[in-house]
């Protein structure tokens, strides 16, 4: 894992972990414009190749905070640890911000809805999240989880698993479908989020998070990291295309000449996210059957005093 530290010995530490996907841009932004080191925060960053063994450190309390990553993961790892957390800032997907596409070998035939993908086998990133979201897609297509295949593609492996046609398609996130698409000819049948397109618009894919217990115990350090994220935020807003450059230190050198191709990405400023929200998210993925046990969410959407 890739490991950062910034900042002199008397101050605030925080060990985050981040995910080395185009979803992490404001730790990314907070860190290479100095808003962490503004706050008085000594940050040690830990780098994931995909978000779900990120959480799994938050919950074990070997990172202090983690993002960002997927509502679907981390519901599951807290409700399997019963471990509070709480939730800074939300990731979302709209027409103009997709995150989740589907692309589709070069040699395929062309599809024009997801259902003409039944009885092929499907690759994605690997995660609880885009398993969910591909079957509940897929359902609403009216193609059952028995009727096409799942498996999971480690970012790095998106272009070989198309070239070699171990996949017809790939369900995934930047940095791989940018690269998969240049390096493989691969086409996006839909030229949007697949989310976005089958499961709601806007859709809030998932948030920043630090452990209940670490921002009780440090609340001044909890504040720091919150104010910096949302200065961070406020920049990808205004300076999108500076904010995509800033990704190039955290993800593998072979995706780095692609990062100013990546489409836009938003989220919401701390303030603007709520626990109401957080709660309809979290049943509308038991309605989906996706998550079959929630963990305690109340009041767990971090405002800032």
């Amino acid at each position: 894992a890739l490991s950062m530290t910034c900042g002199a010995a008397d101050e605030a530490a925080v060990r985050i972990g981040y995910s080395k996907l185009r979803i992490s841009l404001p730790v990314f932004v907070a860190q290479e414009n100095g808003y962490f080191r503004a706050e008085g925060l000594r940050v040690e960053l830990v780098g994931y190749d995909t978000a779900q063994p990120m959480m799994s450190d938050l919950v074990t309390s070997r990172l202090d905070a983690a993002g960002y990553c997927a509502f679907p993961i981390t519901f599951s790892a807290q409700a399997q640890t019963n471990t509070r957390l709480n939730y800074l800032t939300l990731l979302y997907e709209d027409s103009k911000h997709p995150i989740s596409i589907l692309i589709v070998r070069r040699d395929a035939k062309p599809i024009s809805r997801l259902r003409d993908l039944k009885g092929t086998t499907i690759g994605i990133l690997p995660t609880v999240a885009y398993r969910a979201w591909l079957i509940e897609a897929m359902r609403k297509e009216g193609v059952a989880e028995n009727e096409f295949s799942i498996v999971n593609i480690d970012p790095n492996l998106s272009s070989t698993a198309l070239q070699s046609k171990q996949v017809t398609a790939l369900f995934s996130n930047d940095p791989a479908i940018t690269a998969a698409k240049r390096e493989t000819g691969a086409k996006d049948p839909f030229g949007d989020s697949l989310t976005t397109r089958y499961l709601e618009n806007p859709f809030p894919f998932g948030s920043f998070n630090v452990r209940e217990a670490f921002a009780s115990t440090h609340p001044e350090t909890t504040q720091r990291v919150a104010r910096a994220l949302d200065k961070a935020i406020e920049f990808i807003r205004t300076n999108p295309q500076k904010a995509k450059l800033m990704m190039r230190p955290y993800i593998l050198p072979s995706f780095q000449k692609d990062v100013e191709n990546y489409p836009d990405i938003a989220f919401k400023l701390t303030k603007d996210f709520s626990n109401d929200e957080l709660r309809s998210i979290a049943n509308q993925y038991t309605t989906w059957h996706i998550i079959k046990q929630l963990p305690d969410l109340s009041n767990s959407v971090y405002h800032l005093p």
